[in-house]
């Protein structure tokens, strides 16, 4: 091996395998000649044609003209028990040193296109040693990925099928390979992806297969903050043409065979323990946490401080902030956001927590959409972060452990920050973790920052049980004040960002000017920063940034990544080429020639988001044709379902999360098919996604509440019942004890078992949850209440809602929804019927 080849692996990869921030990739060269149980050393493909020719019956010399795809079809056409003849060529006797160490040291991912088992021997030897060594997880190109995936657990992908599993089958040739692409595409992709983003070490082979192939022939990186991510091939040799090739993809070549590539490796590189690994990259944390806990709070718990750190790698023109790009820390660590009042609040009552005596605290900032509510909160952090050790963004795409997070911060020492943006598909985990701080010893003081629109916290509060309201605290961001509208003036122009409406004004007066036009919007920042950036409005100036979309899959892919958004959530990659039937290059490429500036990617999570949250409503709400939309979301509804279980919920992960958000029927009814003119639609995506979770409760619960607000009460009524046949849910039994009060309501001949069932439910759930909750009893007053006025029942109503009130009252005084029921039944009822 030459010296410079050596240096590059002691400069270059060396340090990044230590750190496990590489991924490998595997090709017939780590296997060729090692010992098979046939007695014969596993063979190369020349070997391996000549192996199956000569068994076969025929001539050597056929052998010398013939490919793998004819040879392998020949085998299994004439070879009596192919597949024993596989398993026997491909399945390794013993395996050297070198080999073992491959898989002894961390690897980000292992993908291999090789089909012998020298990757689990080498794993059951090392299980054999007695060391903590990575817990690879083994998948053959047909299995699902993991819901969830922790650095310790690394991924060892067969992308060719594995003699292992012979039932699976195996890929030799190009078609098989593209059949293989089009019906499972996951970790095909997933290789694909990892390419994109750099940091791969290729060895053993040139890797000629489809969307490995094609993603190493034209390697780019999504943007230019990847630059200093490096790739490695590694053969015995290369043409000059082949290493000029790989060098302008930013693939540096190294000549080698893959025993001396990998012994000079590991002569600089040892195995790390899984303990010392963790820790490595998280020194911060307490030495006696579990290991799992805190491989999972590393990947999903995004260091604040650190993120402030490695945006100084990235450069960006500060003035896209203001027309609508997402708030981030590069931003944060620049001061680009103006530092108005809610920032400085949020501070102020953290640092307020932190001097108090309480143990935990919850910080909810809410406000309409786009009124800055991130912005404010990121802009606290980055403050704070400064003096402060353990402040946190929970960026994982999953749902939260609670156990991994609880054993983590248990034993920190001091305040302790968790921000959740988008946060009310979380408060299960908030709920849980800070009732543990309150009852049990901690060394820390946690705080949970919550980001949420007001309506959403309002509708999800209801998960917060067995905490006491002093636990919260509510920063609320409404339209800008004065003075936050002249911070926000002085900002921009330091920036040199221009208004063009507010030219020529004088600055009081431009202050006015920006008041205005936020009340205006309601408070949406953005929708105010936009007009006022422009020479025509907000909505002329998105819809004409739609209409420059030219390309009909750009748009499919647009409006596709907009459904998503706008629910507050990211769609990974491997999903969109699914649905399109596309490669990652062929993705990536369409998104820099047609969607610039208009969906960005984020690094590892590999996922795709439009720019903002109200600009993806918006485009859904006026630019997007409703029948199309139907049909994108019953093609990503189809395309998730298949990456969940019903024993997978429990977990959270993304693609449930993408599922639960987009088919909820307040988001189906209120902003993408708003009006009962557009019910036809929501009744479409129901019936046709019936058939993709068909045993999930909460699916039930979601049709169900539409039909009901469509006025089809028996159909509701069928689909709550089937639900709670599936999921026993406090949702759908509130859902079907209300509905049965209100159809007892309605119908012009009352059943009056569907009264009593219907108390009976409501009443059950004030004796189950009506300790920590106020929702049970608010529901059943005011179902009662709306008999009431009916003129049904109306003494034995009296007297029930005022036992109901009474038991409230000691509960729940202060709850805003208890107290307006309780106005409703002083105004309609009072103490007139009870004698």
């Amino acid at each position: 091996m030459k010296e410079e080849d050596k240096r590059l692996i002691s400069m270059e990869i060396a340090p990044l395998v230590h750190n496990g921030d590489i991924t490998l990739f595997l090709g017939a060269g780590i296997s060729i000649d090692t010992p098979a149980i046939n007695g014969l050393g596993i063979p190369s493909t020349p070997n391996l044609i000549k192996r199956i020719c000569k068994v076969a019956g025929y001539e050597d010399n056929v052998a010398e003209t013939a490919d793998l795809p004819t040879a392998f079809g020949v085998g299994e056409d004439e070879i009596d028990n192919f597949e024993n003849f596989l398993i026997s060529n491909f399945t390794a006797k013993s395996v050297e040193n070198w080999q073992l160490k491959i898989f002894q040291n961390w690897w980000r991912a292992i993908f291999t296109t090789n089909i012998d088992t020298i990757p689990e021997l080498c794993i059951n030897k090392n299980l054999t040693i007695g060391k903590d060594f990575p817990s690879y997880c083994v998948f053959n190109y047909d299995d699902r990925e993991p819901i969830q995936s922790l650095p310790t657990e690394p991924p060892l992908v067969y992308l060719h099928g594995k003699v292992s599993s012979p039932s699976s089958g195996f890929i030799f040739d190009n078609v098989s390979y593209a059949d293989h692409s089009v019906k499972q595409s996951d970790w095909l992709v997933k290789s694909a992806l990892h390419i994109s983003h750099g940091n791969c070490l290729f060895v053993g082979s040139k890797f000629k297969e489809s969307d490995i192939e094609t993603a190493l022939r034209r390697r780019q990186s999504w943007d230019k903050d990847q630059s200093e991510t490096k790739n490695w091939i590694v053969l015995r040799s290369f043409t000059e043409l082949e290493k000029n090739a790989y060098k302008k993809r930013g693939i540096t070549p190294i000549e080698a065979d893959a025993k001396e590539f990998f012994e000079v490796l590991f002569s600089i590189v040892s195995p790390l323990s899984r303990h010392k690994f963790i820790k490595k990259k998280a020194p911060f944390l307490a030495e006696n946490t579990d290991d799992k806990s805190l491989a999972w709070f590393t990947k999903n718990m995004s260091l604040v401080s650190e993120e402030i750190e490695r945006s100084t790698k990235k450069n960006s023109p500060f003035s896209l902030f203001y027309n609508g790009d997402m708030p981030n820390w590069f931003y944060m660590r620049n001061q680009v956001p103006a530092e108005i009042s809610s920032s400085r609040k949020i501070v102020e009552e953290i640092i307020k927590f932190e001097n108090s005596d309480e143990k935990g605290k919850i910080l909810a900032v809410l406000g309409p959409l786009a009124s800055g509510k991130t912005t404010a909160a990121m802009l606290a952090l980055s403050n704070i972060s400064g003096t402060h050790n353990n402040i946190y963004q929970f960026s994982g795409l999953d749902g939260i452990d609670i156990e991994a997070t609880w054993s983590v911060v248990k034993d920190l020492k001091g305040l302790v920050v968790i921000f959740i943006d988008s946060s009310s598909g979380y408060f299960y985990a908030v709920n849980e973790i800070i009732e543990r701080v309150l009852d049990r010893p901690t060394s820390c003081k946690l705080c949970f920052l919550l980001e949420e629109r007001t309506i959403q916290f309002d509708r999800n509060k209801r998960h917060f049980t067995k905490i006491p309201q002093s636990v919260f605290t509510k920063v609320k961001i409404n339209n800008l004040d004065f003075n936050d509208a002249g911070c926000l003036l002085d900002k921009t122009e330091e920036l040199g960002v221009s208004f063009e409406k507010l030219k020529g004004l004088e600055r009081n007066s431009a202050i006015r000017k920006i008041v205005d036009y936020d009340q205006g919007y309601n408070g949406d920042l953005l929708a105010t920063l936009y007009d006022l950036s422009y020479g025509k409005p907000y909505k002329e100036k998105l819809a004409e940034e739609f209409e420059e979309i030219d390309d009909g899959l750009a748009r499919d892919i647009f409006e596709t990544v907009s459904i998503v958004t706008a629910s507050r959530l990211e769609i990974p990659i491997n999903y969109l080429c699914e649905i399109y039937s596309i490669s990652v290059e062929s993705l990536i490429n369409l998104i820099e020639s047609k969607l610039k500036d208009k969906l960005h990617h984020r690094g590892m999570s590999m996922t795709l988001t439009s720019r903002h949250h109200s600009i993806a409503q918006f485009h859904l709400e006026n630019n997007f044709d409703k029948k199309e939309l139907t049909e994108k979301i019953i093609s990503l509804m189809k395309c998730v379902s298949s990456k969940f279980g019903i024993d997978d919920i429990k977990l959270h992960p993304i693609s449930y999360k993408i599922y639960s958000k987009v088919l909820s029927y307040h988001y189906l009814t209120e902003i993408l098919f708003s009006g009962s003119e557009n019910y036809s639609f929501v009744h479409e995506i129901y019936s046709e996604c019936q058939k993709y979770f068909p045993n999930d409760g909460i699916f039930w619960l979601q049709y169900g509440r539409f039909l009901e607000r469509d006025k089809k009460i028996e159909e509701a009524l069928h689909c709550f019942r089937k639900g709670l046949a599936l999921y026993d849910s406090f949702q759908l039994r509130h859902a079907l004890g209300q509905l049965l009060l209100k159809k007892y309501r309605l119908d012009k001949s009352p059943d009056d078992s569907d009264y009593r069932e219907g108390v009976k439910i409501l009443q059950n759930e004030i004796d189950s949850r009506g300790a920590t909750d106020a929702y049970p009893y608010t529901a059943l007053g005011n179902e009662l209440i709306k008999i009431y006025n009916k003129g049904r029942k109306k003494i034995e109503i009296a007297y029930s809602l005022k036992e109901i009130i009474n038991r409230g009252l000691k509960l729940h005084r202060t709850d805003q929804y208890f107290s307006t029921m309780v106005s409703r039944y002083i105004t309609s009822v009072g103490d007139t019927e009870v004698q």
